[in-house]
C-alpha cells in the first residue's frame, strides 16, 4: 500500500510493506 511521509518539508509518497 502507498504511505504519505511528511518530511524535510515536502510530502512523498512511499511504498509502505
Amino acid at each position: 500500500s502507498l504511505r504519505a511521509s511528511w518530511s524535510d518539508g515536502g510530502g512523498v509518497w512511499k511504498v509502505d510493506g
